[in-house]
């Protein structure tokens, strides 16, 4: 049985086409296209027209993906940029006459718990590249372009989430090329919204979403993405620091000429480089593990129950 999850970000639409046969999943497509629904949503609260038709435009294309691979179920979820716009019902009514699409808007909440399902569940907790000890907590970091979700447990077991309007978008459009502000508005966000989180707490970071994943493919400075390398992929705090002051000295064209980096991400990537680092000197960590599972895994477990 083929089943499908789409996740409607604030700058990207991803699509995950997945078989699953005696128990087990198999991955038939993985796809992501950057379509910014979330332009400018933190100044004027709305969708706009050009943004939406974006969206539309590659969610027509991921339905025709569903109806070649004759799925059976899918589940698509609208997140940070649906839950604030204001003309987010226009959005969703526009998507089911147009494509016959429906859309689910979730809680930061609930795609905190799927992003942790998605990344925790059949983690090997004994061996492998992760290095997973069993007495460790996991700590799910999610960067998103108009949220960041974190999630506390073990493996497929969340115990504490929190979602803050934080992400790679939103910080940028806020604040532009101002690099300093950035830091300032982040520090006294994290400060505020994660005191309740005990940092002494013996644990392993992992992280999800285009950000992360963009800057393990630049620590691995890939020519072409490779999703087996940077799953798994240890980012060291240093080299995550000498990423962003790299970035920062370059202009918006140099930023696309650079290997792993997607020029799609070029405008806010050193907005979602100073959020990692600046998570990772909160909670006193050297370096986070990245994950190629996410949100998109946890739906796919979200039609079963284990």
């Amino acid at each position: 049985m083929n089943l499908a999850a789409i996740d409607i970000g604030t700058n990207s639409v991803r699509l995950l086409i997945s078989q699953r046969a005696q128990g087990k999943f198999k991955t038939l497509v993985r796809d992501m296209n950057i379509t910014r629904i979330g332009e400018n949503l933190s100044k004027e609260n709305i969708i706009s027209p050009v943004a939406a038709e974006r969206t539309l435009d590659t969610l027509r294309q991921f339905k025709g993906v569903l109806e070649q691979y004759k799925v059976r179920k899918y589940r698509a979820v609208g997140t940070n940029a649906l839950r604030k716009a204001e003309n987010s019902a226009w959005f969703r009514d526009l998507a089911r006459e147009m494509l016959g699409l429906d859309i689910e808007i979730i809680s930061g909440e609930t795609e905190a718990n799927l992003s942790f399902i998605g990344a925790t569940r059949g983690l090997d907790t004994k061996k492998g590249k992760a290095c997973i000890l069993e007495k460790q907590k996991i700590l799910v970091i999610d960067i998103g372009g108009g949220s960041t979700e974190f999630i506390i447990g073990r493996p497929a077991e969340p115990e504490k989430i929190l979602s803050i309007e934080t992400g790679s978008v939103a910080l940028t459009e806020a604040h532009g090329e101002d690099t300093e502000k950035m830091m300032e508005t982040l520090q006294k966000k994290l400060e505020q919204e994660l005191h309740d989180f005990n940092t002494d707490v013996p644990m392993i970071l992992m992280g999800l979403a285009g950000t992360i994943t963009t800057l393990a493919a630049i620590d691995l400075e890939l020519e072409k993405y490779d999703r087996d390398k940077i799953h798994h992929h240890k980012l060291a705090a240093d080299n995550i620091n000498k990423i962003y002051k790299r970035l920062k000295k370059m202009d918006l064209d140099q930023r696309k000429k650079v290997k792993g980096l997607d020029p799609g991400r070029a405008d806010i990537i050193v907005a979602g480089t100073i959020i990692l680092f600046y998570v990772l000197n909160f909670f006193r960590q050297d370096y986070i593990i990245v994950s190629e599972n996410d949100l998109l895994d946890g739906i796919i477990y979200s039609f079963f129950d284990f």
